[in-house]
């Protein structure tokens, strides 16, 4: 594949040219791989991509329907930085550090909060 880069009349890049104006040299390299186990591998990446979107609108969904409401409001009790939410697979919330590489789950966090909640009462 050739002209992909515009250059001025000095030779230097100012940009990409559109796509339909790239030219292309078939069979110019010998295969590594045959066409055959290129499609067959392209089918299967195009199932992955599949089950990731598909896993995407779910974790979307979970959001939307479970707000976290712990969002800026826990800190990592070693280094005091924002704990981020993740979602497991198993549907389970849980939270850590990126930089401590802490973490709790939901449900020990409110544990901990009706015992602490408990000593006030």
């Amino acid at each position: 594949m050739y002209n992909r880069i515009a250059y001025d009349e000095t030779y230097r890049k100012i940009g990409e040219n559109p796509r339909k104006s790239w030219r292309m040299v078939p069979d110019s390299h010998p295969a590594i791989i045959s066409w055959e186990l290129f499609d067959e591998i392209s089918a299967l990446r195009e199932v992955e991509q599949a089950v990731k979107e598909e896993r995407k609108k779910w974790c979307r969904q979970r959001r939307e329907n479970n707000p976290n409401i712990f969002k800026g409001r826990i800190f990592c009790k070693k280094c005091s930085e924002n704990l981020v939410c993740h979602w497991q697979s198993d549907g389970s919330l849980y939270f850590y550090c990126k930089f401590c590489h802490v973490s709790i789950s939901e449900k020990d966090l409110w544990n901990g909060i009706h015992k602490e909640a408990e000593i006030f009462l």
